[in-house]
């Protein structure tokens, strides 16, 4: 999208209505002091929202409409309006590339932190397992030696550490239930914002619709000396 016009009335020095069409390419202004440049900028910010009387060179709002001279009465309102334009087939079309376009950047930032999260995760996992790893010390085997009657141990350690891995094992079918059923939910919604996506408009672009037809648009914004103000969208359509 591109500026392609700027229409003024009434809007500090300018009395008459000017029209000021912005060319592809490199446009400017020129002209001796006290002509209005600086006027015209202050008008692109005014459109564009700008309600601070200090950022438009003026004590009041109301200082923006054309205040008179010895022989000028004053008016009782300004006005300016900007035309919006675009070489796509529409300014739908235009808001839509400039959306995605946004989202594939937004998704690639995304899938290259979430690649260097991963890696973080992997180092610290891996520390976190070599630290819980129970240190052999060298060159001495790995076993535990029980002192005492044998025989009467060995019955009750072989129930216990049955008993043990029995629960061990309920755990571990527990565990995968569980992370079965987390990643089936999981898969289902997916599933279902995908179909949403897929069938319905996207609700932040549905607002845009009405402009699937249009190749401009013109926005104007008017004051007048009462304080009451308005915003026009294609008033002279």
């Amino acid at each position: 999208m591109k500026i392609s016009r700027l229409e003024i009335f009434g809007f500090k020095s300018f009395l008459e209505r000017v029209v000021l069409p912005i060319d592809q390419g490199i446009t400017a202004i020129v002209g001796p002091n006290g002509c209005g440049k600086s006027n015209i900028v202050d008008a692109l910010r005014w459109i564009f929202g700008e309600t601070r009387a200090s950022q438009l060179r003026g004590a009041l709002l109301e200082d923006v409409i054309f205040n008179g001279t010895e022989t000028l009465r004053p008016l009782g309102l300004a006005e300016v309006s900007l035309v919006i334009s675009t070489d796509k087939p529409s300014l739908f079309e235009d808001i839509l590339a400039t959306r995605r376009q946004t989202e594939a950047s937004v998704k690639a930032d995304l899938e290259e932190e979430g690649q260097e999260t991963e890696v973080l995760f992997d180092l610290a996992q891996a520390e976190d397992e070599h630290k819980s790893e129970p240190e052999i010390p060298s060159g001495r085997p790995h076993l535990v030696v029980i002192e005492g009657a044998l025989s009467s141990r060995s019955a009750g350690n072989s129930s216990v550490g049955a008993s043990v891995e029995a629960e061990q094992t309920s755990a571990i079918v527990n565990a995968e239930a569980q992370v079965q059923e987390i990643a089936s939910t999981l898969l289902e919604e997916t599933e279902i914002q995908e179909t949403v996506l897929e069938n319905e408009e996207d609700p932040a672009l549905a607002r845009f619709s009405w402009l699937k037809l249009s190749r401009e648009v013109e926005v104007t914004r008017r004051l007048y000396r009462s304080g009451e103000s308005e915003f026009f969208i294609n008033k002279s359509n």
